[in-house]
């Protein structure tokens, strides 16, 4: 079940309008998607990702260490990608919130370095870690 099918099934119709607060860039438009299935929304951006670039400890890490590297978006995932293609990666696993977070950087580590959150929650990423740091 996705979120939208989540926050559909649980709509009380008069229950008054939902608030979707969201960053700048997101991977789908939520209160459209809500608005099109007669849903009343509000939403707002509460916060902006600001491109920053790697560190120089970073950097040198990403090149000559194995690295287990959370993505929480597809925005960031494009970011860290862009960023971390020229430096060679040594060795790069991937913990992702979802398959469009994994798109962009599938081409920097190997398909079994690729992990996927079982869902889009903070608790599916931390497992999803775990499970990197320490594979059954």
């Amino acid at each position: 079940m996705t979120w939208l099918d989540l926050l559909v099934a649980e709509y009380a119709p008069g229950g008054g309008p939902y608030l979707c607060l969201q960053g700048e860039k997101t991977a789908s438009d939520l209160p459209a998607e809500l608005q099109n299935r007669g849903i009343p929304v509000r939403s707002a951006i509460i916060y902006r990702q600001v491109e920053t670039p790697l560190s120089d400890k970073a950097r040198v890490l990403i090149a000559t260490q194995n690295v287990i590297v959370p993505l929480f978006s597809a925005n960031s995932a494009e970011v860290f990608a862009r960023q971390a293609a020229p430096l060679k990666p040594r060795r790069l696993c991937f913990v992702c919130i979802s398959q469009n977070a994994a798109a962009p950087v599938r081409g920097l580590a190997t398909p079994d370095a690729v992990r996927i959150a079982e869902n889009p929650s903070r608790a599916a990423m931390i497992e999803a870690l775990r499970q990197s740091i320490r594979p059954e």
